[in-house]
Formats: C-alpha cells, structure tokens, sequence
C-alpha cells in the first residue's frame, strides 16, 4: 500500500474588484501559488481558489477586513484565507504590509504597500509567507529560514497569535 494522501489545504484569496482581482487571477492561474506553497510548505497538498469582492466600502478599520475574510472563508469552506486589497493598512496608526491572524485563519495583504514594479513576485512571495504564519511556521517568517512544521493538518491548526510586518 502506498503512502496516505497529503491533507487538502484550501486556501481562498479574496480580491478587490480591479488591478487586485486581476493579480489574484494570475498569481493562481496554472496552479503557481499552490505550487510555491507545496515547496515552501512540504506535507499537505494546497489548492488556490479566487474570488473578487469589496469587503469594506472605502478605508475603513482592519478587523473589518478581517471579520469579512474570515466569513467569506467560514461560507466558502476554506481552511486559509488571504484578503488582497488595494486599500492602504494601519495597526496602531502605522502603516503595514500585512496583517496575520492566526486565530482567525485570515490574513490581510496590502498591495499598495507592495510597490508598483515586481508586484506579481512580490504579492506571491507575500502570499506564501503569509500561509506559513497562518499555519505556525512563525510570525515574522524570511526567504532563508526553512519551515518549522510542515502544513500536515493545517486546516486544524489554530493559536491566538497575530503577526503585522512595516515596510
């Protein structure tokens, strides 16, 4: 008998309607996000689904982007969810790049933040460290540091940790 199949990891990214659901579409598009997370985040086999919605009207408080990902994830049957937006994020008055909620299985990534050149590279590479936070490979996850933990049982994995990383 052959191995066990890996868990399936769903994970949904909700982008605003625009230049961050185009993004979204392309970042998914041959299963290149899914792929970058099987290399980073060996163990469970991840699947990308995108949707576009506006979760909030204009700018507005970061829980509110959170509260509207983690719903859009509870009615969608996802185990992550990654909020795309192009609307700028603050934590304590400072701008951010991100925001993680570990508790919640959402994370919130600011595209404006990301800059106007490399933005697919970039915004995918965020992606992918944003999912090793959600699944406890740390908070403040860097390019050289191998996982922790592999993503085995992901869709369980739950802390009450939040992680925002500042450009």
């Amino acid at each position: 008998m052959g191995e066990a199949d890996p868990t399936t990891v769903v994970v949904g990214l909700v982008a605003s309607p625009g230049p961050a659901a185009e993004l979204a579409a392309t970042l998914a598009m041959g299963g290149g996000l899914a792929d970058q997370m099987r290399d980073r985040l060996p163990g469970a086999k991840w699947t990308v689904r995108v949707v576009t919605d506006r979760l909030v009207d204009g700018p507005g408080p970061l829980h509110q982007l959170v509260s509207g990902t983690r719903r859009r994830l509870l009615d969608s049957g996802w185990q992550l969810g990654i909020c795309l937006t192009d609307l700028p994020l603050q934590t304590s008055r400072r701008p951010v790049v991100a925001h993680a909620s570990r508790a919640h299985g959402v994370a919130i990534l600011s595209l404006p933040a990301l800059g106007a050149v490399g933005i697919e590279r970039r915004a995918g590479e965020a992606i992918v460290r944003l999912v090793g936070v959600l699944v406890g490979e740390g908070t403040r996850p860097s390019r050289s540091s191998p996982p922790r933990e592999a993503a085995d049982g992901a869709a369980t994995r739950c802390c009450a940790a939040s992680a925002s990383w500042a450009p």
